[in-house]
């Protein structure tokens, strides 16, 4: 799931805030790329970890600063 995705739904975006222990906003800025804000490489390994266990819900670092990791490979690719 992309980030977008995921803090559209309120109460997660507010639960994720908490852990990460930064504002709701910031959250929905980082994640709409408002005025070119873009999570730090720290805080986007944060998200990825805090988000990690909710399995079809999580948040891979490639999707949230796709321009620091690069998505994993799909076997087969790249040959």
């Amino acid at each position: 799931m992309d980030l977008l995705t995921y803090v559209s739904d309120t109460d997660r975006r507010y639960e994720l805030a908490a852990k990460l222990e930064c504002s709701p906003g910031y959250l929905w800025q980082i994640a709409t790329n408002w005025r070119g804000r873009k999570a730090s490489p720290a805080l986007a390994q944060r998200i990825a970890e805090a988000t990690a266990a909710e399995g079809d819900l999580a948040v891979p670092l490639h999707l949230i600063r796709p321009d620091v990791w690069l998505a994993p490979r799909v076997d087969g690719e790249g040959r």
